[in-house]
């Protein structure tokens, strides 16, 4: 056997199962999130003031997940959705409460984007954060005006110690 067989055989399975467990955080590679300040948690929000003097909270950057719950409990809760973006499968082992199924592989995503409403404020999350972070941008390019992701998405929500839904929606 070749050595270059060899290597291939060997490498071969550790690739696959590197694409198996790395969830949403194989989809970039570098940060492309805009600068942005720390908070207390650790976390990035990245409010960018609109001139009418409120800061938006959601404008395309990072919240903590702390910060996200406050969100889904506040007094503006009613105008907050938050799309969970992972498989069908992963949403019913364990969601943010409230939580839309919205995952970001379905054939018919595009379609599902534009029923939403754009001036909506939408937190989104997928397994780490990464994945979610290209949808907001994407989002973005489509005319949402209010639109972040949960920093380190749903394992540091669960880690976190917040309430975990169970089911389908």
């Amino acid at each position: 056997m070749r050595f270059s067989d060899m290597l291939l055989r060997m490498a071969l399975p550790l690739m696959v199962s590197m694409l198996l467990l790395g969830g949403c955080s194989t989809e970039i590679a570098e940060d492309t999130t805009p600068p942005s300040a720390s908070n207390e948690e650790g976390s990035t929000t990245t409010g960018q003031n609109d001139g009418s003097g409120e800061d938006d909270v959601c404008s395309g950057g990072e919240l903590g997940p702390r910060e996200a719950w406050e969100l889904l409990n506040g007094s503006d809760a009613d105008s907050v959705v938050f799309l969970d973006i992972r498989t069908e499968t992963e949403f019913e082992d364990g969601h943010v409460p409230g939580a839309r199924s919205f995952h970001s592989y379905a054939p018919d995503i595009d379609e599902r984007l534009d029923e939403l409403p754009r001036d909506t404020t939408y937190i989104v999350y997928c397994l780490k954060g990464v994945l979610s972070a290209r949808f907001v941008d994407n989002m973005e390019s489509l005319g949402f005006t209010s639109v972040c992701s949960i920093e380190g998405g749903w394992n540091k929500w669960n880690s976190s110690g917040l309430p975990v839904a169970e089911g389908p929606e």
